[in-house]
C-alpha cells in the first residue's frame, strides 16, 4: 500500500530556499587591486629585491594611496604604528641591544663553550637550554640575533658544524617564546587583534601573560626532547666545523685585521672614524683589547694596541694602510763650494752629511710617533744650463747613487722597511731637467738586492734628548725666544763636548724649534722658539752621561724668560734666562740628578 505524505508548500519552500548555496558573485575591481597588492608584497619579501623595511612601508602606503579600492583609511594605514603589540617588540629589541652592550653576551658565550667542550650532546642542551627560557621573556627574534654568534664560536672551539647547532638554537627560541604572552610577536598580534575584536564578540579578550603557560611548557620540553636526541641527527653539516663561515662564502678579501698603533690618529675615536679616513665604509665587526673581544664595539673609543676586525673594499683597505710618515732628501747644494764631488772623499763626506740629516730626521720622527722613510735622489746634470756654475752638480754615477741607497738602507724602519725614491728636481725647479730613467732602474736593482734584508736601523739609542719648554716668545712672524751660539757639556772645570751651533759640521743634532743659522760674520747662532715655544736637541748619551753640568750660551729676547728643561726624560728646575748685561750669556744646568742609559757597544 502506498502512503502519499502531504507537505506543507511554505515550509518546504522555505527549507529549500535556505539549503539552496547562493550564486557566485562576480569578480569586482577591488578585489583584482588587493590581490596584486598582497601577490606583490610576497614577491618582495621573497625575493627581497627591496629591504623588507623599505618593502612594508611601500605595501603601507600603497594600500592608502589606493584606498577607493582597498578601503584603508589612512588612520587605519598607520594605525599598527601604535599598536600594543608593535610597540612591545620595538622594547624588546632595545632591550636586548641593551643586553648586548653589558657584556653579558660574551661571559655567557665563554660559560657555555666552557661547559660543553667538544661534546655535541653537552654543545645542544647549552643551546637549548639557555635559547628557550630566555626567549619565553625577551622576544625570540632579538634571542636569537644575539646569540648566533655565541653559538656559532662555541660550535667552532669544540669543532662541530655550525649547521649542526643553528637549526636547534632557532626551534629552541620559537619553542620557547610559547611560555609567555611575549616570548614571540605572534602572539602579541593574536593578543592585539582578540582585544580589538571583543566589542563585536564578546568571549573574546587580550591574553594574560601567563595564560597559556602550562601548555606552553608541555610543547617545549616535548620539542627539546625531539631536538637534543633526534632533530640533530637528521640535519646536514651544510659547513665545516671549525670554519667561520669567510671561505664559505667567499668574503675573506673584504675582511682585515687593523692594529692600532701608540700615537695612531685613531687613538682616542670612535670606529666611525676609520671610514672618515679611508673615505669609504669601514664596518668595525670586532675589537680585541688585551685580548678580550670588547662588548659593543660601536661604543667603545679606539686604544694603542687594540686590533681591530674590519668589513671594507680593496681601496677603502689600501687607505686605511698609509703611513704617517716624514722624510729627509738628500743633501746636497749644487751652489755650494764644500764639496769637490770629482774626488772620493769629497763625496764621502757628502754621505756623512747625509746621515746626520737623515739622523736628525728619524729622532724627531720617533719623537711625534710618526715613521720616517728616508728619500734618495739619482744623479742628474744641469751643466747645460748653468754654464756659468763654479762647480759642478752631483755628477751621474750608478756607483755613487747606489752608495746613496745603501745609506738610505740603513736607515730603515724595522716596522716599514722602505725608503722614498723623487726624480723631481729638488734644488732646480726653472730648469725642469730631470734624471734619466736607468737612474731610477738602478735605485730598484739595488733596492732589490737589500729589501728581504733586515733594516739595519740607525742607533737612536746611542742619543739622548735635551728640551727647552719656554715660558714666552715674541715676533709676529717668528716666535723668538733666545738665541743660542755654543752649547758646552762639562764635568766640574772638565769639557767633555762643545758644540758651535750654526756651524753645520759642528752643531748637535736639533730636532725642532730652532731656525736658519744666522751670523755677523764672525760668530754664527740660531733663534730658538718656535710656534710651540719648545726646542729639542738631542746630544750623544754617552757625553750627557759624562757631563754635570750643561751650558747654553745666547740672548734671551723676552725680559723675564725662563724656560722648562727635561734631560732624557728627568724633569729639572725651570732655567731663568736672564738678560745678559753686556754681550752673551752663559746658563747652566745642573745635570747631577739626571740619570742617562748608554747603550752597550756591541761587536
Amino acid at each position: 500500500m502506498k502512503r502519499s505524505v502531504q507537505l506543507p508548500s511554505v515550509g518546504l519552500t522555505d527549507s529549500l530556499t535556505l539549503l539552496q548555496p547562493s550564486a557566485p558573485a562576480g569578480v569586482t575591481v577591488d578585489m583584482v587591486v588587493v590581490g596584486l597588492v598582497v601577490l606583490g608584497a610576497v614577491v618582495l619579501f621573497v625575493t627581497e629585491w627591496l629591504p623588507v623595511d623599505v618593502t612594508a612601508i611601500a605595501i603601507m602606503v600603497t594600500l592608502v594611496v589606493l584606498q577607493p579600492w582597498t578601503g584603508i583609511s589612512p588612520t587605519e594605514g598607520i594605525s599598527g604604528f601604535s599598536s600594543p603589540a608593535t610597540i612591545t617588540v620595538l622594547a624588546m629589541l632595545i632591550l636586548s641591544a641593551g643586553i648586548g652592550r653589558t657584556g653579558l653576551v660574551q661571559i655567557l658565550g665563554r660559560r657555555i663553550a666552557a661547559f660543553a667542550g667538544e661534546s655535541l650532546d653537552r654543545q645542544l642542551l647549552a643551546t637549548v637550554g639557555v635559547a628557550g627560557p630566555v626567549s619565553a621573556f625577551v622576544n625570540n627574534t632579538p634571542v636569537v640575533a644575539v646569540l648566533v654568534p655565541v653559538v656559532t664560536e662555541v660550535a667552532n672551539e669544540g669543532h662541530t658544524s655550525p649547521s649542526k647547532l643553528l637549526i636547534p638554537l632557532s626551534y629552541a627560541s620559537q619553542l620557547g617564546g610559547m611560555l609567555t604572552l611575549i616570548g614571540t610577536s605572534t602572539n602579541l598580534l593574536a593578543s592585539a587583534t582578540a582585544a580589538s575584536l571583543a566589542g563585536e564578540y564578546p568571549g573574546l579578550r587580550a591574553f594574560g601573560f601567563f595564560e597559556f603557560t602550562a601548555l606552553g611548557a608541555v610543547v617545549f620540553l616535548v620539542g627539546s626532547a625531539y631536538l637534543l636526541t633526534v632533530g640533530h641527527r637528521l640535519l646536514p653539516e651544510r659547513v665545516p666545523p671549525a670554519d667561520d663561515y669567510v671561505e664559505s662564502y667567499g668574503i675573506a678579501e673584504y675582511l682585515a685585521a687593523i692594529d692600532v698603533k701608540a700615537g695612531s690618529t685613531l687613538v682616542g675615536n670612535s670606529p666611525s672614524a676609520l671610514s672618515e679616513r679611508a673615505g669609504g665604509t669601514v664596518d668595525v665587526l670586532r675589537i680585541v683589547r688585551d685580548g678580550v673581544p670588547v662588548a659593543d664595539p660601536s661604543a667603545e673609543r679606539l686604544d694603542a694596541g687594540d686590533t681591530l676586525l674590519v668589513r671594507t673594499g680593496d681601496e677603502a683597505l689600501r687607505t686605511l694602510s698609509a703611513v704617517d710618515a716624514v722624510t729627509a732628501y738628500d743633501w746636497y747644494d749644487p751652489r755650494s763650494t764644500a764639496f769637490d764631488f770629482d774626488a772620493d772623499e769629497s763625496f764621502d763626506r757628502y754621505l756623512d752629511r747625509v746621515a746626520t740629516e737623515f739622523t736628525r730626521w728619524h729622532l724627531a720622527a720617533r719623537d711625534h710617533d710618526v715613521a720616517f722613510v728616508p728619500a734618495t735622489m739619482p744623479g742628474y746634470d744641469d751643466s747645460a744650463v748653468r754654464p756659468e756654475a763654479e762647480t759642478p752638480p752631483l755628477p751621474r754615477s750608478v756607483k755613487r747613487f747606489r752608495e746613496q741607497t745603501a745609506l738610505a738602507t740603513d736607515f730603515l724602519d724595522p716596522e716599514y722597511p722602505l725608503a722614498y725614491i723623487t726624480t723631481f728636481n729638488e734644488w732646480h725647479e726653472d730648469t725642469a731637467i730631470e734624471p734619466a730613467p736607468a737612474y731610477g732602474e738602478s735605485y730598484l736593482d739595488a733596492h732589490a738586492e737589500t729589501k728581504t734584508a733586515s733594516p739595519a736601523t740607525p742607533a737612536l739609542d746611542e742619543y739622548a734628548s735635551v728640551t727647552l719648554s719656554f715660558s714666552d716668545t715674541e715676533g709676529e712672524a717668528r716666535a723668538l725666544a733666545t738665541t743660542l751660539r755654543a752649547l758646552e757639556l762639562a764635568d766640574s772645570d772638565k769639557t767633555v763636548a762643545a758644540y758651535d751651533i750654526g756651524v753645520p759640521a759642528d752643531e748637535p743634532v736639533i730636532t725642532e724649534g730652532a731656525y736658519d743659522i744666522e751670523s755677523d760674520g764672525d760668530r754664527t747662532w740660531r733663534w730658538l722658539g718656535g710656534s710651540a715655544a719648545r726646542t729639542v736637541v738631542y746630544v750623544p748619551a754617552e757625553q750627557l752621561s759624562s757631563a754635570s753640568t750643561l751650558r747654553l750660551f745666547g740672548q734671551p729676547k723676552p725680559s723675564g724668560l725662563s724656560a722648562d728643561v727635561t734631560v732624557a726624560g728627568d724633569s729639572l728646575p725651570s732655567l731663568a734666562l736672564d738678560q745678559p748685561a753686556t754681550g752673551v750669556g752663559r746658563y747652566e744646568v745642573d745635570l747631577s740628578s739626571v740619570t742617562v742609559s748608554v747603550p752597550i757597544a756591541t761587536e
